[in-house]
């Protein structure tokens, strides 16, 4: 980012390069429409942009992409006075299976459809604060300590509602499971 900062530009397609497919990936699963992740995405980059003629490095570049993202994010929820979340999966939506590895058997891929699908479904139903912190952990790579740090919570909150983000996870699987 400082490179980018002082006029390189390649830096800046290096940042994006290495940050869009994980970034855009939490959107999509933060937000359950491709659509919206992707005008968000765009967003996010512009605000990149945009501040490189006065950022300072007061944090990982990771950081401050991931801070700038929950910012847009929040303001999408209070632009759109969303206060709970209901699933809106895009029927259509090829990357929800783009980690689906190619099988032979027909049958062995609907049923890891469905089970990503099922995880996918799970994760929209958590609570939003949760639902965040666990995506920052398991797709973003984020620390605990770091995501404190996104979200200005203390470490010991954002613990918590990764615990329990991922106790409910495990529940719905177990009960996905057993239907």
């Amino acid at each position: 980012m400082l490179k980018y900062c002082n006029g390189d530009s390649s830096s800046f397609q290096l940042l994006y390069l290495r940050y869009k497919s994980p970034l855009l990936r939490y959107l999509m699963l933060q937000l359950g429409s491709k659509s919206i992740a992707e005008e968000i995405h765009h967003e996010v980059w512009i605000s990149i942009i945009d501040i490189r003629h006065h950022y300072e490095p007061t944090a990982l570049f990771k950081t401050m992409l991931y801070k700038i993202t929950h910012n847009k994010v929040i303001d999408y929820y209070r632009k759109k006075k969303i206060v709970t979340y209901e699933s809106q999966l895009d029927a259509g939506d090829d990357a929800t299976y783009e980690r689906i590895d190619e099988q032979s058997n027909l049958e062995s891929k609907i049923i890891l459809q469905e089970q990503v699908t099922s995880f996918i479904e799970a994760i929209h139903n958590l609570p939003i604060a949760q639902r965040e912190v666990f995506i920052l952990k398991q797709e973003s790579g984020l620390t605990v300590k770091e995501i404190s740090h996104i979200l200005a919570i203390d470490v010991e909150a954002a613990q918590s509602r990764l615990r329990y983000a991922k106790s409910k996870l495990m529940q719905a699987m177990q009960e996905e499971c057993n239907v």
